[in-house]
C-alpha cells in the first residue's frame, strides 16, 4: 500500500523527534494537567499555543505537530459524521499546511482510518499504538499494534514512560485522583522505547530522573540508538492469541533486527510468559544464518 500510494519515507528519516532523546507531557507524566492558575486545561491549550499553530509554530521552534484525540473529534463533530468527504478533507489540509512550514505530525487515539489516510500525507511520520500511558499499566505491550503502523510507513509510539519507579506530587495522580502510582518496570518501558523505532519520551519529574537508563536508548548526543524496523509480535504469538492450541507463546515474543554493513544483529524480547516455550530461528523472523 505505501508503494500504491507512493508513501515518501524521507519524511519519518528525518523526523527529529523519533531519532533524538525528547522530553513528554502527556497522559502518565509527571506535569500532566499542570494547568494555568484558574484556568481549565482547555483554556490553557487555547491561550497558548492553539491559535494560529501552524502559522506561527516555526517562530518558537515547534517541529511536531501531535494531533491527538482524533477518534473523539470524528464521533463529535457533525462534518465528520455527516459527510463522507470532511474527515479526510480535515487530514489532508492538516498535512498540506505541516508541509508547507516544514513541520512533522503524530497521530495519537486515531482510528484505522485515519492511520490508512496518511499513505497519502508523507509527513504523518509517527502515531500512538497503545491507550494512554497510566504508570503500573501494561503499556509496553505494542507488539501486534505496530505491525499495522510499521506497513502503512509511521513509527509507532508507545506514549511516555517514567524512568524512577515514585514521581512525588505528579499531574497524573492528581487527574486520576489518586496518590499511589509507581511504576515498577521503568526498565522494560525504556527498551520498547527505544526499540519502537518511534520517540523515546521520559516524562519524569525534574531532577528525579534514572539517568543511566535513559541513557541506554541513545548517545551522548541524544541520538535515539534504533532498530532496522519496530520491534513486534512474531507470527506465532498472534496465531495463540486467535486460536490456542499452544501453536505460540502464552505471553510477548517480540523481535526485531539491526543491520549494520549487511551483519543482521537480531534483537529477542520475551515477557510475561506462562508457560514454557520453545523458540525456533525461523519463527523470529529475523533472517539470521544459522551455524
Amino acid at each position: 500500500m505505501r508503494d500504491f500510494y507512493g508513501k515518501d519515507p524521507s519524511y519519518r528519516k528525518a523526523d527529529m523527534t523519533i531519532n533524538y532523546l525528547g522530553y513528554w507531557t502527556d497522559n502518565g507524566a509527571t506535569y500532566f494537567w499542570n494547568t494555568e492558575p484558574h484556568k481549565s486545561y482547555e483554556q490553557t491549550i487555547y491561550d497558548r499555543f492553539w491559535n494560529d499553530l501552524f502559522k506561527e509554530s516555526k517562530l518558537w521552534g515547534l517541529t511536531v505537530y501531535e494531533q491527538d484525540f482524533m477518534s473523539v473529534n470524528t464521533d463529535t463533530i457533525n462534518a465528520t459524521v455527516s459527510d463522507v468527504y470532511s474527515g479526510k478533507s480535515w487530514l489532508m489540509d492538516m498535512g498540506n499546511a505541516a508541509r508547507m512550514n516544514g513541520l512533522t505530525i503524530q497521530y495519537c487515539m486515531g482510528y484505522p482510518r485515519h492511520v490508512m489516510t496518511a499513505l497519502e500525507i508523507p509527513v504523518v511520520t509517527q502515531g500512538r499504538v497503545l491507550f494512554d500511558n497510566r504508570p503500573s499499566s501494561d503499556h509496553w505491550t505494542i507488539g501486534v499494534s505496530s505491525l499495522f503502523a510499521e506497513a502503512m510507513g509511521i513509527a509507532p509510539y508507545k506514549d511516555d514512560f517514567w524512568s524512577m519507579e515514585v514521581q512525588p506530587g505528579n499531574g497524573y495522580s492528581k487527574y486520576l485522583h489518586t496518590s499511589d502510582l509507581t511504576e515498577p518496570h521503568t526498565a522494560i518501558h525504556g527498551a520498547i522505547s527505544t526499540l519502537s523505532t518511534g520517540p523515546v519520551g521520559p516524562s519524569d519529574q525534574v531532577g528525579n530522573s534514572n539517568v543511566s537508563l535513559i541513557m541506554r536508548c541513545c548517545n551522548t548526543e541524544g541520538l535515539i540508538l534504533k532498530p532496522s524496523k519496530p520491534i513486534t509480535a512474531i507470527d506465532k504469538q498472534i496465531q495463540q492469541m486467535a486460536f490456542g492450541g499452544n501453536v505460540g507463546p502464552e505471553g510477548k515474543v517480540y523481535t526485531t533486527y539491526s543491520n549494520i554493513n549487511n551483519y543482521i544483529f537480531g534483537v529477542i524480547l520475551a515477557a510475561n510468559i506462562s508457560i514454557d516455550y520453545t523458540l525456533m530461528v525461523q519463527d523470529t523472523g529475523i533472517n539470521m544464518v544459522i551455524f
